[in-house]
């Protein structure tokens, strides 16, 4: 593991422990006197979570143009916009990203397909737009039945939102998990059918 990398998983630390501002001056320092890029989508998850959605959009967007960007970095820039109260422009962000997953090699090495199409089924119930809303359904149906789109979560989170499962059974599914390296669940499941 170089330095840069231990910095990297140090800043990661900090994020889990609630340190965001932390997390922010190790980052700005590790992304500005090296060459390593590896720190820009954990900061920004440090930058969202201190409330600076428009700083953490521009890290996400730049971690979007590294030739190895990971997943994340698809649907965290319509997080991020979705933060800044720019819903048109985050659902936008997000079925663009879906496009690429399913016309492109995106396909093929990324999962992160059931992930976005929650999200725009999400953010299409809060706008009310049934339209969009069905267009994200239909998106999780297709996907689901891509074998390069299985994955555990998911699959978990589209059954859910078809109405196959329970806000409960989400939340089993969640207490048995073991791939889960975030703190325990804390939160509501909101669906809307």
């Amino acid at each position: 593991m170089t330095p840069e990398e231990k910095e990297d998983n140090m800043g990661w630390n900090y994020i889990m422990e609630g340190r965001y501002e932390d997390a922010c001056t190790l980052y700005e320092r590790l992304l500005t006197q090296t060459i390593y890029q590896g720190g820009w989508f954990n900061f920004g998850i440090a930058l969202l979570m201190t409330g600076d959605a428009q700083a953490a959009e521009q890290a996400f967007r730049h971690m979007r143009q590294l030739p190895m960007a990971r997943w994340g970095a698809n649907l965290k820039v319509g997080v991020a916009l979705w933060c800044q109260g720019k819903y048109e422009e985050a659902c936008a962000d997000w079925q663009q990203e879906l496009v690429r997953i399913k016309t492109t090699e995106l396909r093929y090495r990324d999962a992160s397909g059931l992930f976005i199409a929650s999200l725009l089924w999400w953010a299409t119930q809060r706008m009310e737009s049934l339209e969009r809303s069905e267009a994200a359904l239909m998106d999780l149906r297709l996907l689901r039945g891509w074998e390069e789109q299985a994955e555990e979560w998911g699959a978990v989170l589209a059954a859910c939102i078809l109405g196959e499962i329970s806000p409960d059974e989400v939340l089993f599914q969640a207490a048995r998990t073991l791939d889960l390296d975030v703190q325990p669940l804390s939160f509501t499941v909101l669906v809307t059918t």
